[in-house]
């Protein structure tokens, strides 16, 4: 069940900001690169940590979260 309109609405706002927040830290791109990337970026950790907390072996939740932020962190790496 999706939530209501004006509850979507606010959330939207909100992770367009988060995105925006991402998208500034890739500084030598453009910026429709920029954003693109930040989501990429934010709906890996966001999927990794829902992962994460879904598995019941804790060795394989530390493995999803290490390996998410290690994608990420290569990514953003690879532009500096």
């Amino acid at each position: 069940m999706r939530a209501d309109e004006n509850t979507r609405v606010v959330a939207t706002a909100g992770l367009l900001k988060i995105i925006d927040l991402i998208a500034q830290q890739y500084r030598d791109v453009r910026p429709d690169v920029a954003k693109q990337r930040a989501l990429v970026a934010f709906s890996t950790l966001v999927g990794a940590l829902t992962l994460a907390r879904l598995v019941t072996d804790p060795k394989l939740s530390n493995l999803v979260l290490r390996e998410a932020a290690r994608s990420v962190g290569a990514s953003k790496a690879a532009d500096d």
